[in-house]
């Protein structure tokens, strides 16, 4: 089953039978990401989710899940059946969005529970006027004129929140990555969503020097 509209949309940013848990946005507890560690093995990620995947292939496991009543998509990417990296997309819809920059400081301020303070938090607002008129932001995000992007590390696992619009959108996703496994990690992906869609993803676009960091 491949549905290019459908990975398009999860992948970039970075999907009824959702299951009835409130999406684990915490870095600690029992695992890496959710209750998994890095290196487990697609079926152990399955076993530890205990409802059946709403998608998956040789890289990846897609779960539904919700977040503060958010409809929620729990990705998780595997490098030669090891996991090494998940994501939480959250699918917000919103006709005010301004939202997703509330549902952003929701994000930030729940992994600030158990991360603290960012180590990071970078605001790309790519017009003048944006710095100047808050009012404008709104607009801007779903020009893709703003993107966000807030780190923390914790032992052996990093975690980037990242905010970026498109299309009259906002789009929400957090990621975790194995910080081991980062280099190879994020060409795996670049790769893999590539062979998926045929073209870049947005955060490798630039020449291999400038490969994202994630």
């Amino acid at each position: 089953m491949k549905i290019a509209a459908f990975i398009t949309a999860l992948l970039c940013l970075v999907l009824a039978g959702a299951s009835s848990a409130t999406a684990q946005i915490s870095a600690t507890g029992e695992g890496n990401f959710r209750s998994a560690q890095w290196g487990q093995s697609p079926e152990d990620v399955r076993i530890l989710e205990k409802v059946p995947p709403f998608y998956k292939d040789k890289n990846l496991l897609i779960f539904h899940d919700k977040f503060q009543d958010i409809p929620t998509e729990v990705i998780y990417f595997f490098l030669e059946n090891r996991l090494i990296m998940g994501f939480t997309h959250l699918l917000a819809n919103h006709d005010d969005l301004n939202n997703y920059f509330i549902d952003y400081e929701k994000l930030k301020a729940a992994l600030g529970q158990d991360l603290g303070t960012p180590d990071m938090e970078n605001w790309q607002l790519f017009l003048p006027d944006l710095e100047n008129d808050r009012s404008l932001w709104a607009e801007a995000l779903g020009f893709g004129l703003i993107k966000v992007e807030t780190g923390w590390m914790m032992g052996d696992t990093g975690i980037a929140l990242r905010l970026s619009g498109a299309n009259f959108k906002g789009h929400l996703t957090t990621i975790h990555f194995s910080l081991a496994d980062m280099n190879a990690g994020r060409l795996a992906y670049r790769d893999y969503y590539a062979e998926e869609i045929g073209v870049p993803n947005e955060y490798f676009r630039d020449s291999p020097k400038s490969d994202v960091n994630f």
